[in-house]
């Protein structure tokens, strides 16, 4: 069969004829996966879409339109995957508005707080993301900060930090503004 009986088959429903243009079109299925990252999508859920968009590309086509069938499942499969892409964007986006920033945190439980797990995972996207983030922070961070930072860790106020630094209390103030500037700016 041509391409054209191949396509007026399958439209009549046969599943013979389908499974032909699917491996016919599966190569613009690996293409738009190597191009194109959805979280969580593996290769056989990639296949499962591109399917369900072949199908309805096939069901759908008018060769008078002047398009071929493989330009017009190209075209649609690159909407249905910017779709996906734009539904994942919005859960991200619906993390980061419920999130609190640090500002808001600062002003509501003072200088030295710690997030809790929850808070955090409303922070970041993903574990990765936060490790690479909490990386570039520390690695900004000069030998000073970084030792007002343990202390900080450790629960400590700020006037016991400093005498285990043996410095001023304001000293030890400041680091931590800096601290804070530094994590706006990696994590805004």
């Amino acid at each position: 069969m041509n391409l054209d009986e191949l396509i007026v088959a399958s439209q009549s429903g046969s599943s013979e004829a389908f499974l032909t243009l699917r491996q016919k079109y599966q190569p613009v299925i690996y293409k738009m996966q190597k191009s194109y990252h959805l979280k969580d999508l593996e290769r056989e859920d990639w296949l499962q879409e591109g399917d369900l968009v072949l199908y309805q590309s096939i069901k759908n086509y008018k060769k008078e339109k002047g398009l071929t069938l493989g330009c017009f499942f190209r075209m649609n499969f690159e909407r249905h995957i910017f779709s996906l892409l734009r539904k994942q964007g919005a859960l991200k986006r619906k993390a980061w508005v419920e999130s609190l920033s640090f500002e808001q945190q600062f002003e509501k439980q003072g200088d030295f707080f710690l997030l809790s797990e929850r808070e955090l995972s409303y922070q970041f996207t993903t574990p990765i993301a936060a490790k690479e983030q909490i990386v570039e922070i520390v690695y900004r961070m000069s030998k000073f900060e970084k030792a007002v930072l343990y202390y900080y860790l450790l629960n400590k106020s700020e006037s016991e930090t400093a005498t285990a630094l043996d410095c001023s209390d304001a000293k030890v103030h400041n680091g931590m503004d800096r601290i804070k500037k530094k994590c706006k700016m990696i994590m805004p």
